[in-house]
């Protein structure tokens, strides 16, 4: 294996992270949630990393899926990290809505409700194991940010 795609592979697994033995995808959004919380990033750098990461995530998933000869790996995590992000955009980052996001996320990331699912047939590659959880975030984002609407 190059050294290309060895890092490529560290990128769409996380590292090690995406070798979780239980829940791979669980144990990305959950990192990715304390992410943020240790962070705080702003609205505008959130944004930024979630452009930025979509597009490293879909050449890298894409190395990866040739790499580990399955189409969207279990290991393949970095979709979870994008679908989280964008899960959190424009929601304040307190504890009680980063927990609440991180359910609602692997809510819709695990069921796939339309046209989610759909998205890993109609796109190629690394752009379908993106697309799948840009639509589960865009989803626990509206549902997030209902729920928080109707507490508060």
């Amino acid at each position: 294996m190059r050294v290309k795609e060895i890092v490529l592979k560290n990128i769409a697994t996380l590292t090690f992270i995406g070798y979780s033995p239980i829940a791979p995808g669980t144990a990305g959004t959950a990192v990715t949630m304390l992410f943020v919380y240790l962070l705080k990033p702003s609205t505008l750098l959130l944004l930024l990393l979630i452009v930025i990461s979509f597009i490293i995530g879909v050449i890298s998933s894409t190395s990866a899926e040739i790499t580990f000869k399955k189409k969207d790996c279990s290991h393949i995590i970095i979709d979870e990290f994008v679908g989280s992000l964008i899960t959190i955009a424009f929601i304040p980052q307190t504890p009680y809505n980063l927990i609440l996001a991180f359910f609602a996320f692997r809510f819709f990331d695990i069921l796939k409700p339309p046209p989610a699912r759909q998205f890993e047939y109609i796109f190629k590659r690394g752009l379908g194991v993106m697309m799948d959880d840009v639509a589960a975030g865009i989803y626990a984002n509206i549902a997030v940010a209902v729920i928080i609407k109707m507490v508060y």
